[in-house]
């Protein structure tokens, strides 16, 4: 209710504008109980427009020697299969893979033996069935649903990934103990996440902006309980590091440059999807957040 309000005002304020008008296309479709898009969708596409062939990358990107969306999205990718230490004996479940474009670093940059995929969009899973599949057939095998409704043998993985989604999970500590069966003896859980700042008292307006971007409250740790819920799940040699200084500042410039040129096509609602992620990101993530990827094994 509290959201509903905000945005009604927020609109009110700029109405006339490409933001106000995001905010009242949300409102009259919650209103009138018309069918909303899906939180997550094939929408981030147009933030891939600048490779001279498709890409579909839709994380925030690590953007270290680069201002290419693609390409940050790609090199956060690479960089967290680095940190799991992937080899080609590696059976792989991937968890909230998006529209499958990890599967080209998987599966063909590291050479990884096989991975499985779930997802919980629909149009994601659609896309990545119809677009990515067929390149690598018998090698990957994707699944809608969660790790609730999809059910896979245990102890069937050496690797279980999850880039730049965990935090979005219903509860991330129920997550850890679910995968942990489908982990093989040794097997490990890489993950990158935002772990809110231990010297920064979390206000409530992020707390709630942070639900409103689909991290609900159960999900917004520090990296010390995320290491106790790991370890209480059962893991050992739980190793976290930092890279905040390669994520936001990048990401932030390049949404602000891209909501700035796209303004005359972009549909009013995602225009301002894109300028409150700039907005965050900019005066929030770096004061509030550290963004980390995070290792953890099956002993």
């Amino acid at each position: 209710m509290f959201a509903f309000f905000l945005c009604f005002f927020i609109g009110m304020w700029f109405r006339g504008t490409s933001i106000g008008d995001g905010i009242w296309t949300y409102l009259t479709r919650i209103v009138f109980d018309k069918k909303l898009p899906e939180f997550f969708d094939n929408q981030d596409l147009l933030l891939n427009e600048e490779r001279h062939y498709p890409t579909s990358w839709g994380n925030v990107g690590y953007w270290k020697g680069t201002s290419s969306f693609p390409e940050a999205g790609e090199n956060l990718a690479k960089e967290l299969g680095y940190f799991a230490n992937l080899a080609t004996r590696d059976v792989i479940l991937d968890v909230g893979f998006g529209m499958g474009q990890q599967f080209y670093i998987w599966l063909g940059y590291f050479h990884v033996n096989h991975c499985h995929g779930i997802n919980i969009s629909k149009a994601q899973t659609d896309y990545c069935r119809k677009h990515v599949l067929p390149v690598f057939k018998s090698k990957l095998d994707i699944f809608h649903g969660t790790i609730e409704t999809v059910n896979l043998p245990n102890e069937m993985f050496t690797k279980v990934l999850v880039l730049d989604a965990i935090y979005h999970f219903s509860d991330k500590s129920k997550f850890f103990g679910m995968v942990f069966d489908y982990l093989q003896k040794g097997g490990v859980l890489a993950f990158t996440d935002m772990a809110i700042r231990t010297d920064k008292k979390l206000p409530f307006f992020v707390k709630h902006l942070l639900r409103l971007g689909g991290i609900p409250t159960v999900n917004q740790n520090t990296i010390d309980e995320l290491k106790r819920s790991l370890s209480q799940q059962g893991y050992e040699n739980i190793e976290v590091i930092d890279i905040s200084p390669f994520i936001f500042d990048g990401f932030h410039q390049f949404l602000r440059e891209f909501g700035h040129g796209q303004k005359s096509r972009l549909r009013p609602y995602l225009l301002l999807r894109y300028w409150m992620a700039a907005i965050f990101t900019k005066h929030l993530a770096s004061k509030y957040i550290h963004y980390v990827m995070v290792k953890a094994k099956k002993s």
